[in-house]
């Protein structure tokens, strides 16, 4: 069962999977385990993946944090502090020293990248939990769209000082915004936002009404889990059960 792909402009593309990644081979356009450190991490059910530029894999699994060398050496093994604890959603590289990690926790973790691993992340305690992915947009603003918490955001990198803002429409009840699944800032910079009950929405920057509900752009009530925009500007948007 796929969990995800990571697709970094230039470099290696990997498939992460409940049994490990796989490489892909541009030769033979496909996803393959033959690859040093695939045996390393093939019993691993992975939820997240970077590769930095000491070519270490940073794992999210389903408790904890691995990193990797290219052999497949396991040199760091990262675990929850508190009594919160859950999958590894994300890793963000944030800046060319930085990586942010979400979890289902209430912790955000930040490393800096280097060629020595840190002992232990600073720890960043959000109100809120269950963070499906972080997005950093083009205006600086980090977007944290939860899995029964909302959608928040902070106008700063994250750290123990940061203003972490609730966001909801105006006129509409918390219950329908609490499962936000996928989140995109699109070419124009507005940010869509789906949801498990109320659909699709969209905050723009320019605009004085901020979110758009989804009866407003003709968008059915479906849940939303997935988004993808073409060259074009199209936007495509995956439901769960309905189609594309």
């Amino acid at each position: 069962e796929v969990r995800g792909f990571y697709l970094p402009k230039g470099k290696d593309a990997y498939a992460f999977t409940v049994s490990g990644i796989y490489q892909f081979n541009r030769k033979d356009t496909i996803f393959t385990h033959e690859f040093e450190a695939y045996e390393a991490m093939s019993e691993e059910h992975v939820r997240s993946l970077y590769v930095d530029e000491y070519e270490r894999f940073w794992v999210g699994t389903l408790d904890k944090l691995l990193v990797y060398d290219k052999h497949g050496t396991l040199l760091k093994k990262y675990e929850f502090t508190g009594k919160s604890r859950g999958f590894i959603t994300n890793i963000l590289r944030l800046d060319n020293n930085r990586l942010l990690v979400s979890s289902f926790s209430d912790e955000l973790w930040v490393f800096d990248v280097g060629p020595e691993l840190q002992v232990a992340p600073t720890i960043v305690r959000a109100p809120f939990t269950n963070v499906m992915t972080v997005m950093k947009d083009s205006h600086g603003r980090f977007w944290f769209p939860t899995d029964g918490c909302g959608l928040w955001y902070s106008e700063e990198f994250p750290n123990a000082a940061s203003n972490f803002v609730s966001i909801l429409p105006y006129g509409v009840e918390s219950t329908e915004m609490k499962k936000i699944y996928s989140i995109l800032e699109d070419r124009n910079g507005d940010i869509w936002v789906g949801t498990q009950c109320a659909g699709l929405w969209r905050y723009c920057y320019d605009q004085m009404s901020g979110e758009l509900i989804s009866s407003d752009i003709g968008f059915p009530p479906r849940v939303c889990s997935s988004f993808v925009e073409d060259d074009d500007g199209t936007l495509y948007v995956g439901t769960d059960g309905d189609g594309v």
